[in-house]
């Protein structure tokens, strides 16, 4: 009887034993299949990450020309001088055509801030379609300061101080850095003059740096203004 005893004993402590294995080995098994799709998914963002550092920059043009402010009045081209406000005037004296655009200058408070551009004039200033905004001066004067600054804007009719807006996120407070965000590599590096560019079937974009500060930006419907570009 004690020999019986013991080889039922050792008996089912061996199926124990086994049954405890199986159930470590289960449970890690578990352990591993609730693990996976947690490593996998930390994959996934790692993946993404890592594409939308290294690879290229997303801009939204369609969404940036329907979205300018300029002095806190956000207008959508095409516009109308009327929708920038009363603070807002374009200046008939200096209108230039070529071919179907006409260009004149863009005043704020009596003081140019650039170019804007429009097609069919038919003599009426305030009702004609805006369809391009280049705000900012293409000079290179950037290193002239103060006083003398402000004598040589004075003469020129130039806004003195800075441009306040806004297009795609982008200021003329903006940085080389701040652009290859939006824009990627720049189009054109040379010396002082970093030019950066974007283009679609609709519209473009043009931010150009002189001396690491931003010159100039337009924005542009295309159309018949596209043989100007």
């Amino acid at each position: 009887m004690k020999r019986v005893l013991c080889v039922v004993l050792a008996a089912a402590l061996a199926c124990g034993l086994c049954g405890c294995a199986k159930s470590e080995e289960s449970s890690a098994q578990t352990s591993d299949d609730h693990s996976s799709p947690q490593s996998h998914e930390e994959s996934v963002i790692q993946s993404e990450t890592e594409s939308a550092t290294d690879g290229e920059a997303v801009f939204d043009l369609d969404k940036a020309v329907k979205s300018i402010t300029v002095f806190g009045q956000e207008v959508s081209l095409p516009c109308t001088i009327n929708d920038f406000g009363e603070s807002f005037s374009l200046k008939e004296e200096n209108m230039a055509t070529v071919g179907e655009s006409t260009s004149c200058g863009l005043l704020y408070q009596g003081k140019s801030i650039g170019t804007a551009t429009f097609e069919d004039y038919g003599g009426d200033l305030k009702s004609v379609s805006i369809t391009s905004l280049s705000l900012g001066f293409i000079a290179t004067d950037h290193g002239v300061t103060g006083e003398l600054r402000e004598k040589l804007y004075e003469q020129r009719g130039w806004y003195s101080g800075l441009i306040e807006t806004e297009i795609a996120g982008l200021s003329f407070d903006s940085t080389v850095s701040d652009a290859e965000k939006i824009f990627g590599a720049p189009v054109k590096n040379e010396g002082d003059s970093v030019t950066f560019e974007a283009e679609n079937d609709v519209a473009y974009m043009t931010v150009e740096f002189y001396c690491g500060s931003v010159n100039y930006i337009r924005v542009s419907l295309k159309g018949e203004t596209e043989n100007e570009h």
